[in-house]
């Protein structure tokens, strides 16, 4: 009977994860609360992911990558990576190989946010198509976050799951990089060999004065008043340009030389690194939207995921402001830009948000939009110092705890401690780095690994089928190729979490040990090629290069057969590493 109602609540959370409706952490707690409330499990096991250590490092690492994402430390370093691009043999090589070892240590959706715009308006200015780069940024962003247990929350999540279900691993930071670093070099040469496959797809109307352009609104005070647009430095901007002022309730188109006045308002058009570089031109205020102080705005971006209850929906209708504090300033979906009054736009799948709020750190956390990028004026120079110490120190730290044998919490602990003596972290970083959606699935599927185990529905389901197993390298392709499955059906995080339990029966059937199983687990739930819909950088892309979901399954299925036979072919061999 209890192997009856585990089974029940595993379909149950399974098939709610499939139709889409709800939240993936819903499905995952109902399925643990039904087992809790029908005896299957007691309370301290249904809540044991509360002091998992797996969990806890998950938790830590999360405010560590927030910190650095919402820092803005990234821009400067990649965007100088991408304006090398253009004069080096190497070409976009050269960007997507050190994306790739970036997303090791760091959360790969601030990476491709960063470079989203600088490489669609780079292409654009080449006269060539977006299309061409932008799905093997993502291609790479994920890849790269194979590499290590901290490159990508999946890993964390069955990181986090094996430390339960079996403490006694021997895995550390850097045991997936043995097939991840494989499949790397072979991506690398694939997009060599295959970048003509990749669609052309030049925007149309497209040029390099108008791609992905936000409007920022400023004034200037009296420091300025007199000069020119040329000579007030607003002539030769990075990041965008003037394209008019008002004066006295009126708008005017501007030139290099127009005088400036007081009280001028004056709109720019760029991305939305120009708030940034505004904020270091002298005598320019950037302001908040319908007021007229010079009080620095804070914006944010966000894309609408799939599943989000904000699709289909208007601002308005939503009370979109009350709920998140925040004006929708514009809206970019594919090559469309969004200006204006948008309480009547009806939000979609994939769009781009810019945000405005009184403060760039008091937006709520939300499943139904993901925030990228947060732009405000740019940080002081003694700042910038100490944050790109810390960003530094994080690579080595976690580096040098794996060679002395250090717990991976431990270096977690060390490092936050110490960014709050730098004051480059605050308390309140905590909260806010937290993703409570994943936080909860991964404690739901602990729940649910324990009662798989405890009531061996593993066993119970699996063993009509173990005789067939005979070979660890067919042990490991059949783990794959469930995983794979499962993630393309529901999500990488969830599918994960529900394989692993019955991966590790399939696994100790095969002769596999648990790292292997693990291994193979996580990059199978990383093997997210063939839709725009199964990993969050794929969705990012979709509209801003113009893609369709056939080119994914086009360029990416390459990869996933590249992925299983890799995994397949060094996973049964890794014993010889690990021990």
């Amino acid at each position: 009977m209890p192997q009856l109602i585990t089974l029940g609540a595993l379909m149950l959370a399974l098939i709610g994860l499939y139709s889409g409706r709800g939240r993936p952490v819903y499905w995952f707690f109902g399925a643990a609360a039904g087992l809790y409330g029908l005896g299957v499990l007691t309370l301290p096991e249904a809540l044991s992911g509360l002091v998992n250590e797996g969990v806890v490092t998950l938790a830590l690492l999360m405010v560590i990558a927030h910190r650095i994402q919402a820092s803005g430390l990234l821009n400067r370093p990649l965007d100088t990576l991408l304006n090398r691009t253009s004069h080096h043999s190497g070409g976009f090589l050269l960007v997507l190989a050190p994306v790739a070892l970036i997303s090791a240590f760091l959360n790969n959706t601030p990476i491709v946010a960063v470079l989203l715009h600088p490489i669609r308006e780079w292409a654009i200015r080449r006269g060539d198509a977006p299309s061409r780069y932008l799905l093997p940024l993502s291609y790479a962003a994920i890849i790269g976050g194979t590499l290590t247990l901290v490159g990508t929350s999946t890993n964390l999540v069955v990181f986090g799951l094996l430390t339960d279900l079996a403490p006694g691993h021997q895995l550390n930071v850097f045991s997936p990089v043995w097939v991840g670093l494989p499949l790397l070099l072979v991506f690398l040469l694939y997009y060599g060999m295959a970048k003509r496959w990749l669609p052309k797809r030049i925007p149309v109307n497209a040029s390099p004065e108008r791609v992905t352009e936000f409007q920022i609104h400023a004034q200037i005070d009296a420091s300025i008043e007199g000069l020119s647009v040329a000579e007030a430095g607003l002539r030769h901007l990075k990041q965008g340009y003037l394209y008019r002022l008002q004066r006295a309730n009126e708008w005017q188109q501007v030139g290099a030389d127009t005088r400036l006045k007081a009280d001028d308002r004056l709109v720019f058009l760029g991305s939305p690194g120009l708030i940034q570089e505004l904020s270091l031109v002298p005598g320019i205020n950037v302001i908040r939207q319908g007021q007229s102080t010079g009080e620095p705005t804070h914006l944010l971006e966000a894309i609408v995921p799939v599943g989000s209850a904000l699709i289909g929906q208007t601002a308005r209708a939503i009370g979109f402001r009350k709920r998140y504090g925040a004006v929708i300033v514009s809206v970019a979906h594919q090559t469309d830009q969004h200006f204006g009054k948008l309480g009547e736009y009806n939000i979609q799948a994939g769009d781009l948000l810019l945000l405005e709020t009184p403060s760039s750190q008091t937006f709520p956390p939300s499943a139904d939009l993901t925030v990228l990028n947060r732009h405000q004026s740019a940080h002081s120079t003694a700042d910038q110092r100490r944050g790109y110490f810390m960003l530094l120190l994080f690579p080595i730290m976690v580096v040098g705890g794996t060679l002395m044998g250090m717990p991976l919490l431990k270096v977690t602990v060390l490092y936050l401690a110490l960014s709050f003596l730098l004051r480059v972290a605050q308390p309140a970083d905590f909260m806010r780095g937290i993703d409570v959606q994943l936080f909860g699935i991964l404690i739901g599927a602990l729940a649910l690994a324990t009662a798989v185990e405890k009531t061996q529905l593993d066993v119970w389901l699996l063993s009509p089928f173990m005789g067939l197993i005979e070979s660890a390298a067919l042990g490991v392709l059949v783990i794959f190729a469930l995983c794979w499955v499962m993630t393309e059906l529901i999500t990488n995080h969830s599918a994960a979490a529900l394989m692993l339990p019955f991966a590790l029966s399939i696994g100790q059937v095969a002769g596999l040990s648990v790292e292997q199983v693990a291994i193979t687990v996580m990059m199978a739930a990383s093997t997210s090629f063939i839709t725009p819909f199964g990993y969050q950088t794929n969705l990012m892309v979709l509209s801003a290069g113009n893609y369709r979901p056939l080119d994914y399954l086009k360029f990416g299925t390459p990869l996933v057969i590249f992925s299983a036979t890799l995994t397949t072919l060094i996973v049964p061999r890794l014993p010889v590493i690990f021990y």
